[in-house]
């Protein structure tokens, strides 16, 4: 089979200056790849500096500081896949596995916290005013007041969830998530961070 598929040959003159175009899109590829994991590196390390300052315990059950909530199961013929809907998140928390024409959630003045309910450990942003559909593999976290950046408490959930061990066996059920503490900077040091980042 191999030996009768027919390919198109190019003069050689044409097939150096392909490969050599090639090879400036690769190396631009690695390039890139070299930048945004020396990024990734450099916002690690911040956070670990401004951990290092950490100067108060919270815990996720103080309902004064921290909503949460789990979302509702949907059927699949109320799912689809083009983008004319709100979108739904299940246990990855990074890509939505469909969209919806109903919402689950009224408001969304808050920035969203929400992670990956029994999949593989996941935590993500969904920043203020963009609605969204959590199903019952999903959990959101809100928070109220001043003493802690939404966007700095993912790394700080995502942190203390790989400390505990969350993963497929291990749900991140919402009492577990309740049991966590977390510990805080002063929230100028979290701004100024998040600014940055």
């Amino acid at each position: 089979t191999i030996e009768d598929i027919k390919i198109p040959l190019p003069d050689k003159d044409t097939q150096q200056l392909i490969v050599a175009e090639c090879e400036q899109i690769d190396n631009a590829v690695i390039a890139a790849e070299q930048t945004i994991d020396n990024a990734k590196k450099e916002i690690e390390a911040k956070f670990i500096d401004a951990d290092s300052k950490a100067i108060k315990t919270l815990r996720l059950t103080n309902s004064d500081i921290f909503e949460i909530s789990i979302g509702k199961r949907v059927i699949a013929k109320e799912i689809e896949q083009t983008k004319a809907g709100i979108p739904v998140y299940s246990a990855n928390v990074f890509e939505p596995f469909g969209y919806i024409n109903k919402d689950l959630l009224k408001n969304f003045e808050k920035p969203s916290v929400i992670w990956g309910i029994d999949g593989d450990w996941m935590v993500n942003f969904i920043d203020k005013n963009s609605p969204f559909y959590p199903t019952d593999h999903c959990g959101v976290l809100r928070v109220n007041g001043n003493e802690i950046n939404p966007r700095y408490l993912v790394w700080l959930l995502d942190k203390a969830g790989r400390e505990v061990g969350f993963s497929r066996n291990f749900r991140a059920s919402i009492d577990r998530i309740k049991g966590l503490n977390i510990k805080v900077p002063a929230i100028d040091i979290q701004q100024t961070l998040v600014a940055e980042i």
